[in-house]
């Protein structure tokens, strides 16, 4: 079967000013209007090249500046668990996006016109106004904490961070957006919930300090840090996508405080310890689960999972009725309200051989990622298959990278796997070349690791 793929952008075209004004919202009604949904660029995957030309700028000038780079595992852990989102987002956005128009075409209030200038910019304040309130209910709501907490996982803050999203909050942001379905054109509501996304990339350093009297309306890196610090100052504070107004108008607005040093992560961060994009993205709704359960009625498992902040009333309540033990250790709990002492990294020392190994099979599958967002025209089983594929080889790079015990064995399996399909599955029967040093890479791969571990 042939394949219908995207012809290849230039490098001027992959960054052009068009492409860059994106990050920043700076963008006109006449450049991103549609009447159509199939007419709307995929704005998030055109950002995907500026994204990582921002993030190997920030490691060198992080390296020129303080003598440190951004760690690898690290920024592994945060954009593998960004691309499973997105790969789980491609099995279920036709879906998603089903909905959304049947509920527009049946229960609309009012049709605005898709065309109008002031309908741009009030969809634009409209989905980012619900934002706010979906991402400060991620944060006061235990079930949505559940899922968001993924994004604040990453013990580190820079551009690769931004990427760490989360597969459930994807659910639920579709849901908690499907009412703005009801007044604003389809076309503009996907293009401002890509736009929204974008924009928060950018906010995601250190490199960046104080901007001026912009901080006074738009977020910032220096608005954001606060939000991701663990400290107990910057607790349930600054949750704007773009407007900071908003945390200044509901009174969550914090100012960051330079004489406190940062401490990214959640505060148990001990449930992580790991740079596996899967398990990163199901460590904590399994924890949450097993506290769920250990409630003594189903009374307070409900208002633990849905009731906003009464998981903070719960474990208080917790702390006074245990131990004198228990109380002191208060501090590691994951929602105590509690300054926060300096924390390990957490780290998984592998050596320079598989080091190497992993880097070039990561860059293979970061390539694979990739060359799957430019195909058009794929059977289904060859496109599945790619999809689960990718998820597969994400999950055994991050073992690689933890040391695990399982990494040999989920490899040799991955490795036999890229043999089976990409000569019986995958259809790139046009490109021999392309199959056959895939074959060759596996083949010496399963090699490799028989050598290396005496198997």
């Amino acid at each position: 079967m042939a394949l219908n793929v995207t012809s290849e952008p230039s490098l001027f075209d992959e960054l052009s000013p068009s492409r860059v004004r994106r990050l920043f919202y700076t963008v006109l009604p006449s450049e991103a209007s549609f009447s159509k949904i199939d007419e709307i660029p995929q704005y998030v995957n055109e950002a995907f090249p500026l994204f990582a030309l921002l993030m190997i700028t920030e490691s060198i000038i992080r390296r020129v500046k303080y003598g440190t780079c951004v760690r690898t595992n690290d920024a592994f852990g945060s954009i593998s668990a960004g691309i499973v989102q997105q790969l789980i987002g491609m099995l279920v956005r036709g879906a998603e996006l089903s909905i959304y128009v049947w509920v527009h075409e049946h229960y609309k209030i009012i049709e605005l016109p898709w065309n109008n200038p002031l309908t741009w910019y009030f969809v634009l304040i409209l989905v980012d106004f619900t934002y706010y309130w979906f991402h400060r209910a991620s944060h006061e709501i235990y079930f949505l904490w559940w899922f968001h907490q993924v994004h604040h996982t990453s013990q580190e803050y820079n551009y690769s961070t931004a990427l760490r999203q989360s597969v459930g909050q994807m659910f639920a942001n579709g849901l908690f957006y499907l009412p703005l379905a009801l007044v604003a054109p389809l076309p503009l509501l996907i293009v401002h919930f890509q736009f929204n996304l974008i924009f928060q990339f950018w906010i995601h350093t250190e490199l960046i300090s104080s901007l001026g009297p912009i901080e006074y309306i738009f977020n910032t890196p220096s608005h954001h840090r606060v939000h991701h610090d663990s400290n107990s100052y910057s607790y349930h504070s600054n949750y704007a996508a773009t407007f900071i107004l908003w945390d200044r108008l509901f009174g969550t607005f914090v100012l960051e405080r330079r004489d406190v040093p940062k401490q990214y992560g959640i505060q148990n961060n001990a449930l992580v310890q790991s740079f596996n994009p899967i398990w990163i993205q199901i460590c904590v709704p399994l924890d949450g689960i097993k506290r769920i359960w250990s409630c003594k009625d189903w009374n307070t498992r409900l208002r633990l999972l849905f009731q906003p902040n009464y998981r903070k009333k719960f474990q208080q309540t917790a702390v006074t009725n245990k131990t004198n033990q228990l109380a002191a250790n208060k501090k590691k709990d994951d929602n105590a309200d509690s300054k926060i002492t300096s924390r390990p990294l957490y780290d998984a020392h592998i050596d320079n051989s598989l080091w190497f190994y992993t880097i070039i099979h990561i860059l293979v599958v970061f390539a694979g990622f990739h060359s799957l967002l430019r195909i058009h025209s794929i059977g289904i089983v060859a496109w599945f298959s790619s999809i689960i594929y990718l998820l597969y080889s994400f999950s055994c790079m991050g073992l690689m990278l933890d040391n695990s015990t399982y990494m040999l064995p989920s490899e040799l399996i991955r490795c036999l796997a890229s043999l089976f399909l990409v000569i019986f599955v995958w259809p790139m029967a046009g490109n021999f070349q392309l199959i056959l040093s895939f074959a060759v890479l596996q083949i010496c791969s399963i090699i490799f690791l028989c050598v290396k571990f005496r198997l």
